[in-house]
């Protein structure tokens, strides 16, 4: 998963992209989380 650095550089660079990078970057998070909390259940 992207760290919270990486993601503020490459909106640094492209800032016309923050949206973009921001929805990707919450929606790695959300995905993780629930990977993690499937295993426990299983």
């Amino acid at each position: 998963m992207q760290k919270i650095d990486e993601l503020r550089g490459k909106i640094k660079e492209q800032p016309e992209n923050w949206e973009r990078e921001i929805f990707q970057f919450a929606s790695s998070l959300a995905h993780r989380l629930a990977e993690e909390i499937f295993k426990e259940k299983g």
